[in-house]
This record gives structure tokens, sequence and C-alpha cells, in this order.
């Protein structure tokens, strides 16, 4: 470990009330989470934030086309109260996702499908980057994925849902 991560590790332990480690396709990356409910520098950012505003305990998290993680996983450290239900469809993204949940020591419920208006199977193409997938009903290319309606993912969980962080694979399938 450089000086420097030594440095941020020790800076972010005495103002960070929270840490998220994450394991990403790009390799390992930290968000922290201050004292304020600030987060560190991403990609998103301010919609975290937001969202973490709005949420009450009890709430339901429904993070769709959750990738690795990074929204579910701040959420579930973040509030420990609230119910993360993370859906990613793709088999490796999957898979690092409940490691993530693992190492974050977050009880989520997982999902291993796509979203759809029809249950059934599609194809997800897959892209240059982990986070651009897309379903499509045309062609052979890409991963052969499950597709559950909305209300088959619902009906799994007994709590209310209030909040819902909808990902762009979703176009044209809603």
């Amino acid at each position: 470990m450089s000086a420097f991560s030594r440095l941020v590790d020790a800076v972010s332990s005495v103002v960070s009330s929270h840490d998220v480690r994450l394991e990403t396709p790009m390799g390992p990356r930290k968000i922290f989470v201050y004292p304020s409910g600030r987060l560190s520098s991403f990609h998103e950012k301010t919609v975290i934030e937001d969202v973490l505003d709005e949420l009450n305990a009890d709430d339901v998290f429904y993070d769709i086309g959750a990738n690795f993680g990074r929204y579910a996983c701040t959420i579930g450290v973040v509030k420990p109260d609230v119910q993360v239900v993370a859906i990613e469809p793709h088999p490796k993204n999957f898979e690092i996702l409940q490691s993530n949940f693992k190492r974050n020591r977050i009880n989520a419920d997982t999902l291993e499908c796509a979203l759809s208006k029809q249950s059934g199977k599609m194809r997800l193409q897959e892209e240059d980057h982990p986070a651009r997938h897309n379903l499509t009903t045309s062609g052979n290319e890409g991963v052969l994925v499950d597709v559950k309606t909305g209300d088959e993912i619902i009906g799994r969980v007994a709590k209310r849902s209030r909040l819902c962080r909808w990902y762009s694979q979703l176009r044209g399938h809603s």
C-alpha cells in the first residue's frame, strides 16, 4: 500500500462515518460517506445523496440493473434499516455484486434477472463497459438471461416500496 493510500485510509477513518468498499470490473473502489451525509466524488454522487436524504427506515430500495452495487451497497451501509433489493442480469456482474454485499456485511435480496414487461428469457448484449449492456429480443449475440416483471419481483418482497433507481438498460422494456 502506498503512503498516499495509507494517508487516505487514515483521514477517512477520522472524518468518514461510513466506508463502502467495492470490487468493480475496473478494480477496487472506495466510497466515503461523511458525517454530513455527503459522499466522496463518484459518478452520479448527487443522485445517491438525494436518495439517501429521501429514504426512511423500513423503506425498500430497488436497484434495478445494480451492476456491481455502487448504489445498493452505499444505501445498505448508510441506511441499514432500509431493505435493499438488487437486480442484476449479467452473471459476472451478479457475482461481483454478491461479493460486494458480503464484503460490506449487507443483508440484501439479490435477483439474477432483468426487468421487463413480460417474463421469460432475453439476450443481454454486452458492450465495452459493464454498465452499458442492453436487453434485446433480436439476434443470438449476448448472454441469455432470465427476465421478470415488476409484479413478480415486488411479489418476492413483503415490505412496501417507496423509491426505485431505474437503470438505463430498461429503455423500451418497461
